[in-house]
């Protein structure tokens, strides 16, 4: 589980699906997502996956492939967040110790600096494709004549029709139970998540005259402050409303993977959240950061890892090539 790029390097070619599937001549496509991450989309999905009757490798494979791009994709939102507080953070810099600059911020002049205002849309974007790429998922869950699902349309609504109709179909066996609740995660992010997310995109998107988006002086403290967005409980840091929706994502995406897959299982498997032990001893045993994953297979009884088992899953796993 380690964030070097060398570690990662060697990890990923002493891999033993990856040396099989070399061996047998099949391509291999290695990508490096953040950790924790994989472990909220291909992890999660792992989880759950073990409690589908008649689930195949194969289909594993469709499942996993729009995961790891999720999860690519929750990374970029990660790097952007990044550069842009980088940007931030020198542009800052530069106008604090420029007193030409200073003179003019404080008779009203905002400053927009464009490299920032670019991290900005290309986040939006990323975020909106994320989703686009989440719902792919369902074609493998409920089969491919409930829909293309190339979008997540309307905010979600254009899942929720063939949802119902899947639900319907006896010969599918969902778990009723499960797609109902997968239903009301999608409509619980329309408002007010989903709702922000359009707007604050807009606002950018469109240039709108309403854009506030600049470093500004502050009459009242005489400092001058990062650039701010307008909320409803008054202007917030644009970075800190960046990091808030890119954590609200994350979690919806793991939840989504996680609904979504419970579908298929039947109801007399139960669900259980994982607990931060739990975690920790399953992040050890699949040499996999689980930190973000939520969900597992209800085995009828907890147990509390010690620091003994947690090393001894890490020494098994390490065994295995994992």
């Amino acid at each position: 589980m380690s964030n070097s790029f060398d570690d990662w390097l060697e990890l990923a070619a002493k891999h033993k699906g990856i040396q099989d599937a070399l061996a047998k001549g099949l391509p291999v496509f290695a990508v490096r997502p953040d950790p924790d991450l994989s472990g909220a989309t291909v992890g999660q999905a792992q989880l759950l996956i073990q409690g589908v009757p008649g689930w195949t490798p194969e289909m594993t494979d469709q499942y996993t492939i729009p995961m790891n791009v999720v999860a690519m994709k929750l990374t970029a939102l990660r790097y952007h967040l990044r550069r842009y507080r980088s940007l931030q953070a020198e542009r800052f810099s530069q106008i604090a110790e420029n007193p030409v600059v200073l003179e003019f911020l404080e008779k009203g002049l905002k400053l927009c600096e464009s490299e920032m205002l670019f991290e900005v849309e290309a986040m939006f974007l990323q975020y909106k494709s994320t989703l686009d790429m989440l719902v792919k998922i369902l074609a493998v869950v409920l089969g491919k004549s409930y829909g293309n699902f190339s979008t997540y349309g309307r905010n979600g609504a254009d899942l929720i029709p063939p949802l119902q109709r899947a639900k319907d179909n006896k010969k599918l066996a969902l778990t009723g139970g499960r797609v109902d609740e997968l239903i009301r995660l999608i409509e619980s992010a329309k408002s007010p998540w989903l709702e922000s997310v359009i707007r604050i995109r807009d606002t950018f998107s469109h240039f709108g005259t309403d854009i506030s988006f600049g470093f500004a002086w502050n009459a009242d403290s005489h400092v001058v402050e990062y650039p701010s967005f307008s909320t409803p409980s008054g202007p917030q840091q644009f970075d800190v409303i960046m990091e808030g929706l890119i954590n609200t994502l994350i979690g919806y995406c793991t939840e989504f993977i996680a609904w979504a897959t419970s579908c298929r299982i039947p109801l007399q498997q139960g669900l259980a959240q994982l607990s931060d032990n739990e975690k920790e001893w399953l992040s050890a045993r699949w040499n996999m950061d689980l930190s973000r994953a939520n969900w597992w297979l209800d085995r009828g009884f907890i147990k509390e890892y010690t620091a003994e088992d947690i090393d001894k899953a890490r020494e098994k796993a390490r065994a295995e090539g994992l």
